[in-house]
């Protein structure tokens, strides 16, 4: 499978730089001419040919990046890119340009871990140059801080750029719709922070209705609630159609290395197609298969010999050669240590650090694993050998945040049981679930008798109020078993689409919550919007009687009218059955996990007591 042709050429094109030049200075020729219009002269600097040259080499710079496959330097991202594609109205729909999207709408793009949000921003920023109609400004939400205000910092990045730039030019860009900004991964701004920054997002939309904001982030962040953006989703790489072939030949070294990965990919033991649905695995596949031509069975093992690939990726190109290290450490106490800093970068809910800061975290790490060490060496050759950290300037950051995941799920697993069970315990409260999410799927493949001894087991039976003698063959659905389980679920109807969130506000099964979301958006398409939009609010039995004949409030928008509202009252209501078939549907799934996870905890435990006589290795004689 190869690219398109249309694809190619517009490639091609963006990798023009005289054209982005020409485009770049038409843009600035226009905010200039604006701003005198306006009478404002602080502007004029703009015009220096020297200032359009740094611009155009900083915005050029927003397409290298560094990739797990290219880890030592810098690659032009249109060397590798595949076009990404989101799912619109059911339609999944590749997006070449912006007019791609069918509206001018500010938007939220969600995508899972691996599929390549950031790099589909940096790649529409480079085309927006191309265009030369506004000016696109790519932000890293994390770099805001703390106390600072998001217009004061999308000023710096201009001035960094080569803007000079305060408030008032921003609030001026943003007036005349000459200013279109990509904010990049918002479910990495910590939870605390989180509501400002939505805050200041909408403040500056509803001042500016000609600026437009696009916006990265992860599922569950809480952005896609916002009555400010659009909700459109990455789509996953088609299975089917084999689009992970096209994806190998755009980042395979040589035809020959993507050949060997396609029939690689052919002879597994195991459908490993399936797993192949976002850009990040199959780079992670092409890159080990490259290594060592071994093919990973589960997800965990896609990243479970990365970083011994990493470390000692040099050392076979010379007999007897062994790269020199700093630290004077060996392979398993640098992989503890770089696992133990993960961990705990993770619980500070951070992905970039000072170089001073996170030499302290190292520290730390050496401590919690036993360790007699250096940390400024040990630091040295993680970020020299591995490049697992990357450093520029005084910032360090992790090359993935999946691989920041993964080590730090490693270092949970290899605790004392004790440990893993508190912690697990602990996970599966209120906010802490969506912190370490992407880290409970890695253990839960792990140590799957531990996370589904001491949380999904637990999970599930305290939602369906179970005693310990109570037996989930036993259960029957039910709606009132239903609305106990769902009952404190918001729904989000918005562009005919609807989409399921978990109140905060108390307690609520993690594993039906996620459960209950999918069945939502699976059943979308079968849900009729005039149920789901009445004039009247339905009403229950309980607490919300008391809004019995009030009228809904709905907000227009561009895109239609949305509105979020309690599924408790939906599920109490006879005019929803869909949505109460959604919901016994999750249940039916819910009931058939909580049985095999606790069959998966019978059958180990039945066989440990043959694993205990290993303590005894006193030999028995017969007779």
């Amino acid at each position: 499978m190869s690219l398109t042709a249309g694809t190619a050429i517009a490639l091609a094109k963006l990798g023009s730089s005289e054209a982005a030049k020409k485009a770049l200075a038409n843009v600035i020729e226009k905010v200039v001419t604006l701003a005198t219009e306006k009478g404002l002269k602080w502007i004029q600097d703009w015009k220096n040919q020297n200032s359009l040259e740094l611009v155009h080499k900083r915005l050029r710079g927003i397409r290298s990046v560094k990739t797990v496959w290219q880890i030592e330097k810098h690659v032009d991202l249109l060397k590798f890119y595949y076009p990404s594609k989101v799912i619109i109205n059911d339609q999944r729909r590749t997006i070449r340009d912006l007019a791609d999207f069918g509206c001018d709408d500010s938007l939220v793009v969600q995508g899972t871990v691996g599929q390549g949000k950031s790099i589909f921003f940096r790649y529409l920023v480079s085309k927006e140059v191309y265009n030369g109609q506004v000016i696109p400004l790519f932000v890293e939400l994390r770099r805001v801080a703390a106390g600072s205000t998001l217009v004061d910092h999308i000023a710096s990045e201009l001035t960094t750029l080569g803007l000079p730039s305060t408030s008032e030019t921003v609030a001026f860009l943003a007036e005349h719709g000459k200013l279109i900004l990509f904010l990049d991964a918002f479910d990495e701004v910590k939870d605390d922070q989180r509501p400002e920054l939505l805050a200041q997002m909408e403040q500056l939309l509803t001042r500016s209705e000609k600026l437009r904001i696009l916006v990265s982030s992860r599922p569950d962040s809480g952005i896609a609630a916002s009555p400010k953006f659009r909700v459109v989703n990455l789509s996953p790489l088609d299975v089917g159609t084999r689009e992970y072939e096209a994806v190998i030949q755009r980042i395979a070294p040589s035809q020959d290395i993507a050949l060997q990965v396609v029939q690689g990919i052919n002879k597994a033991s195991f459908d490993l197609r399936q797993l192949l649905t976002t850009p990040l695995m199959v780079t992670l596949l092409v890159f080990r298969y490259q290594a060592d031509q071994s093919i990973p069975e589960q997800v965990v093992d896609f990243y479970s010999r990365l970083f011994d690939l990493l470390l000692n990726r040099h050392d076979g190109s010379k007999p007897g050669y062994r790269r020199p290290r700093t630290s004077k450490a060996g392979d398993k106490a640098l992989e503890d240590i770089f696992s133990g800093i993960c961990f705990l970068t993770r619980r500070k809910q951070q992905g970039s650090f000072s170089k001073r800061d996170l030499v302290k975290i190292t520290q730390e790490a050496i401590t919690a694993t036993g360790q007699l060490l250096d940390a400024e060496h040990v630091f040295h050759d993680l970020v020299h050998i591995t490049c697992l950290i990357l450093v520029e300037g005084d910032e360090c950051r992790f090359l993935h945040k999946s691989v920041q995941e993964y080590h730090a799920a490693l270092f949970i697993r290899e605790q004392p049981d004790e440990s893993i069970k508190s912690f697990l315990q602990t996970a599966m409260r209120g906010s802490n679930w969506n912190v370490w999410l992407t880290e409970l799927r890695f253990l839960e493949e792990m140590i799957p008798y531990t996370f589904f001894k001491w949380l999904a087991i637990p999970d599930i039976r305290e939602a369906f109020g179970m005693g310990p003698a109570d037996q989930a063959t036993d259960l029957v659905p039910s709606k009132e078993l239903a609305i106990r389980v769902f009952g404190n679920f918001e729904i989000l109807v918005e562009d005919m689409r609807v989409y399921a969130y978990r109140s905060s506000d108390r307690w609520c099964s993690q594993y039906a919550s996620l459960l209950f979301a999918n069945e939502i958006s699976a059943r979308a398409s079968d849900l009729p919007m005039n149920e789901l939009l009445p004039s009247k609010r339905p009403v229950d039995s309980g607490a919300n009687a008391s809004a019995q004949g009030k009228t809904r409030r709905l907000h227009a928008r561009q895109m239609g009218s949305s509105d979020s509202f309690r599924l408790k009252a939906l599920l109490l209501h006879p005019a929803f059955p869909h949505l109460v078939t959604v919901a016994m549907n999750a249940l039916d799934t819910l009931r058939a996990r909580l049985i095999e996870y606790e069959s998966h905890v019978d059958r180990v435990e039945r066989q440990q007591p043959m694993f205990s006589l290993l303590n005894d290795a006193t030999p028995v004689k017969s007779g």
